[in-house]
Formats: C-alpha cells, sequence, structure tokens
C-alpha cells in the first residue's frame, strides 16, 4: 500500500501496488532495471462490511460481456480484482483509476471562476450516456450518479491520439473518457418483477420530485444533475411548467449555446414515463451528430483535455 487517496467516516480509498516494494517513495515508478513490474491497484475500504457493490460489479461485467463492442464499454468500469471481507469492514480491490473525478474538475474550475467550455460537456454528455446505455442494458440501477464517482479515463495507448474527435473511439479517442464506480448503492433489476416501480428515497436523492415513483429515472436526475453542474457550475433545480405541461431546469440554458440539443435531452429524461421510455442511444447520437458536423469545436477537444490535465496536477 503507498499512499491513502481520500478518507471518510465510513472508509477510505488507497493506491497500492501488488508485488512492489512498501517502503518505496515514488508511487508511481516505472519498471525496476530488472524488468520487474508492479501492478498499480485501487483499495477501497469500507465499514460497516457489505459485499454488494462487489456482487453489483461482477454481474455488469459479466452481463456486459454478451453485449457488442464489449471490450469497449467494459472500459468504462472497475474491473474487480478481489474482495477482503473481515468482520468490521471490508477491502475492495480494483484495477488503478485515475486519481481525478468529475467533481475535481467542476472544484477546480469554480476555483477558476469558470464553466466547462460547451463541447468539453458533450463530449462528457456523450460518454455518460454510452455508460447509462449498457448500465441499464445490464438491468442495473447505479443510483448514486454523481461527478465524485465519475473518475476521468486518461489511458496510456500504443495507437496515436487524432486531433479529430472520433466518437466510435477510433484513432485513440477509446482511451478517453469517464469510468463510473461505487456500486453500493446500485439495484439489480433482475431481482424485481418488470413492472415493478420504487417509491420512498431515491437512492442518494433526498428528493427528485419529477418522478412519483420510478426505477431507472434514479439514473436520469443523476446524469442530468452532472451536465448542469457541467454547465452551469450548480446543481440543478426542476420545476413544472404549467404552460408546456412539462418539467424543466428552473436555470434556463444561455443563449449562445446550443439551446435545442439540451432542451430536447432534458425534457426527455425529466419526463421519462415507465411505458415509454427514452432511447439513450438516440439521444447520445444527437451531441455525436452535432460535434461531427462542427469539426472547429470538436477539433478543441483534444486540446481542452489537455489542457485540464495539467490545470487538475497544478490544482489539486
Amino acid at each position: 500500500m503507498r499512499k491513502e487517496l481520500s478518507s471518510t467516516d465510513s472508509g477510505a480509498t488507497f493506491f497500492a501496488v501488488a508485488g512492489g516494494n512498501a517502503d518505496q517513495d515514488d508511487a508511481m515508478s516505472d519498471d525496476d532495471e530488472n524488468g520487474s513490474s508492479e501492478a498499480p491497484l485501487y483499495l477501497s475500504k469500507s465499514s460497516p462490511p457489505c459485499p454488494w457493490g462487489f456482487y453489483i460489479l461482477q454481474q455488469l461485467l459479466e452481463r456486459t460481456d454478451a453485449m457488442s463492442a464489449k471490450s469497449a464499454i467494459k472500459r468504462s468500469f472497475p474491473q474487480s480484482v478481489s474482495l477482503h471481507f473481515y468482520d468490521d469492514a471490508h477491502l475492495l480491490v480494483v484495477d488503478h483509476m485515475n486519481d481525478f473525478t468529475l467533481e475535481d474538475v467542476i472544484g477546480m474550475n469554480q476555483k477558476l471562476g469558470k464553466t466547462m467550455d460547451e463541447p468539453m460537456v458533450m463530449f462528457y454528455t456523450v460518454e455518460m450516456l454510452r455508460i447509462l446505455e449498457a448500465l441499464h442494458g445490464a438491468n442495473i440501477a447505479h443510483c448514486n450518479w454523481r461527478p465524485n464517482n465519475l473518475v476521468l479515463r486518461n489511458e496510456q495507448t500504443e495507437q496515436e491520439w487524432d486531433i479529430n474527435y472520433n466518437a466510435a473511439g477510433k484513432s485513440g479517442w477509446s482511451s478517453k473518457g469517464l469510468r463510473l464506480c461505487n456500486f453500493e448503492q446500485s439495484i439489480d433489476m433482475t431481482r424485481f418483477e418488470a413492472k415493478e416501480r420504487f417509491q420512498g428515497r431515491p437512492g442518494v436523492w433526498d428528493d427528485i420530485k419529477e418522478y412519483n415513483d420510478w426505477t431507472y429515472e434514479v439514473d436520469y436526475h443523476g446524469v442530468l444533475n452532472v451536465i448542469h453542474k457541467l454547465l452551469h457550475g450548480e446543481d440543478m433545480e426542476v420545476q413544472f411548467d404549467e404552460n408546456k405541461k412539462a418539467w424543466t431546469t428552473v436555470k434556463t440554458f444561455k443563449r449562445y449555446w446550443q439551446i435545442d440539443l439540451w432542451d430536447h435531452l432534458f425534457e426527455e429524461l425529466l419526463n421519462a414515463e415507465a411505458e415509454s421510455m427514452p432511447s439513450l442511444s438516440e439521444l447520445r447520437h444527437v451531441f455525436e451528430v452535432y460535434l461531427g458536423q462542427n469539426p472547429y469545436k470538436a477539433r478543441s477537444l483534444k486540446q481542452s483535455l489537455m489542457k485540464q490535465d495539467i490545470k487538475l496536477f497544478e490544482y489539486r
């Protein structure tokens, strides 16, 4: 175990290596001169012990095996290594993840007195909708979709990273994006009847008043709240518009943004109904098409992501 990354009253997270020297100071050292390698790991300690998050993660990885492009989507979830269960706590071991999350990006932007550029928000929106589609396709609701559970994915690859954004992940773009973590609050929908609906406290949220009852809608609220924080720098508030007879956000979108795109996304997800759930792939495709038809904005993504990485280290 090399260093503690975070700590709360109920647990902590650590960076560690498999087969490494615990006395070594450099947590991110390269292979030594003899060619031996150290596998970086991410450890999550929680108390009291509960194996539910490990179970959900295992089910998710097994179920995504049957999906198309499985190797690509699996990058968006932690790869569990082992679970160590004790009387007073458990230790979940997964492959190493980036130290930075979208919460860190939002906090950094707040310090800088700015919000994220719209093309970058679109990039992360595409990523979140892609992950959400796979998650719900595996019959799992996350129930804790927040910026601190969305880890920045900036993997090393031998493939050259092209300046032209590719929504299909080609030309190095599959190595950039997000990874969803923390499945302790998640629900395995296969354990319930197909038409089962939930009431009461929705996951980690005190209330999601736009839905009378819910299943997957709890994650729609979470995704929209993250997007709202990226665009506006603050949590989303919703209200019922009597004229439109629909739920809308209290805060409006800026006139120079792509209002039609954002209005459509928020309207579809805020007003989702159990009988006719929106198509996440169609909503994602709208933003992919826009970036494809506006190459100047799409070409700015690589530089923006690189600048963001540099600034995160400066403001950590």
